[in-house]
C-alpha cells in the first residue's frame, strides 16, 4: 500500500508540472499587438500597383499622326490647272452649241492655250474641207509668255500644215520632237493653199462648249467657247 501511494503521488506531481508549463505558452492565442495572417494577406497573392494579377499588360506609347501634304499645283502664267500626263485631253466640253468656221474665207485665227504636266506630243483637230478635199490648215505652237500678244510676237516652237485633206475627220498634227511639259498657245489658221477661191470652198474647224481647263482665243480676243480639238500628252 505504501508503494502504491508513492506512485500516485509522483503521477500527481507530474500532471501539475505539465499544467504549469501549458499556462506559460500562448495557448494558441495571437501575441498582443499582432494580427494573425490569412492567405489573402500574403504578398505573393497581390498584384503590383497598376497591373492585373496574372495578366501581362502592353506598354502604351503615344506616336505623332503621320501628316501627308498634297503636291503643290503650278498654275503657271496662264492660271490654268495642268492637264494630266499620258492622256488625250479635250479642248472643249460637249454641248448643244456647235458652229463651224471657214478659216480660208474669213481669215480667222483661233488660239488654244493650255498648261501641260507632260510632254506635248500632238494636237488632234477635227477639220472640214467642204467635200472637195482641198485647202490647207496650218497649226503653230508657241511657248506661252505673259499674254497673247507677247506670245505670238515670238518664234513658234513647232509648225505643221495639213494640205488637201479628207472632209470632216480627225487630223493629228504631230511635232518632229515632243515639246516638254509647260504652257503652250496653239494657233490655227487656214487658206486655199495652191488653189483659187473658185476651185476651193475653204477649210473649217468647229467650236463647241468651253472647257474650264483651256483658254480659247479668236483673232487675239479671248472667247467663251472651245475648239473641237484634243491635246495628246505624254510623260
Amino acid at each position: 500500500m505504501k508503494k502504491t501511494g508513492k506512485i500516485l503521488a509522483l503521477m500527481l506531481a507530474a500532471a501539475m508540472a505539465v499544467a504549469m508549463l501549458a499556462s506559460c505558452g500562448d495557448g494558441g492565442k495571437t501575441p498582443a499587438g499582432t494580427t494573425a495572417k490569412t492567405p489573402a494577406d500574403s504578398v505573393t497573392d497581390k498584384a503590383p500597383a497598376g497591373t492585373t494579377a496574372g495578366v501581362e499588360t502592353d506598354e502604351v506609347t503615344e506616336t505623332e499622326p503621320e501628316v501627308t501634304t498634297a503636291p503643290k499645283v503650278d498654275y503657271g502664267q496662264s492660271g490654268l490647272r495642268p492637264l494630266p500626263k499620258n492622256q488625250h485631253v479635250d479642248a472643249y466640253t460637249s454641248g448643244t452649241h456647235q458652229e463651224h468656221h471657214n478659216l480660208a474665207a474669213t481669215g480667222e485665227v483661233w488660239g488654244i492655250l493650255a498648261n501641260l504636266s507632260g510632254t506635248f506630243e500632238a494636237l488632234n483637230l477635227y477639220c472640214s474641207s467642204y467635200d472637195n478635199n482641198l485647202g490647207t490648215i496650218t497649226v503653230k505652237v508657241y511657248g506661252f509668255d505673259k499674254d497673247y500678244d507677247t506670245t505670238v510676237a515670238g518664234e513658234p516652237l513647232a509648225s505643221k500644215d495639213l494640205v488637201d485633206f479628207p472632209d470632216n475627220k480627225w487630223q493629228a498634227f504631230e511635232w518632229d520632237t515632243p515639246l516638254p511639259a509647260g504652257e503652250y498657245l496653239v494657233l490655227i489658221s487656214g487658206s486655199h493653199g495652191e488653189h483659187t477661191a473658185e476651185e476651193d470652198y475653204g477649210v473649217a474647224i468647229w467650236d463647241l462648249e468651253s472647257s474650264p481647263f483651256i483658254r480659247t482665243f479668236k483673232d487675239g480676243e479671248e472667247v467663251d467657247t472651245g475648239v473641237w480639238a484634243q491635246f495628246f500628252i505624254g510623260d
